[in-house]
C-alpha cells in the first residue's frame, strides 16, 4: 500500500512538472504513458518508456533479455534465442 501511494504521488508530481507552463519537455507524450505504465502496471520505468516510444512508432514488438518487465505490456516479445 505503501509503494503504491509512493507510486501515485511520484506520478501526479512528475506529471504536474511536465505539463507545467513553461517547461519543454521532449517526447512528453510518451514520458506521461510511460509513467502512468510505470505507476499502473508497476513495471521498470525505462520498459514502459520504451514500450510506450515503439507504440508511437506503429510497432508493437521487440526483442528484449527482460521478458519478465515487457510481459506486463502489451507488446509482442520476439525471441532472442
Amino acid at each position: 500500500m505503501l509503494q503504491q501511494l509512493q507510486l501515485q504521488r511520484l506520478y501526479d508530481i512528475l506529471s504536474a512538472c511536465i505539463c507545467s507552463d513553461g517547461i519543454e519537455a521532449e517526447e512528453a507524450d510518451i514520458v506521461l504513458f510511460a509513467i502512468k505504465s510505470y505507476k499502473e502496471s508497476n513495471v521498470d520505468f525505462i520498459a514502459a518508456y520504451l514500450f510506450h516510444h515503439i507504440a508511437k512508432s506503429g510497432n508493437n514488438r521487440i526483442f528484449t533479455f527482460d521478458k519478465k518487465a515487457f510481459s506486463k505490456l502489451n507488446v509482442e516479445i520476439l525471441n532472442t534465442d
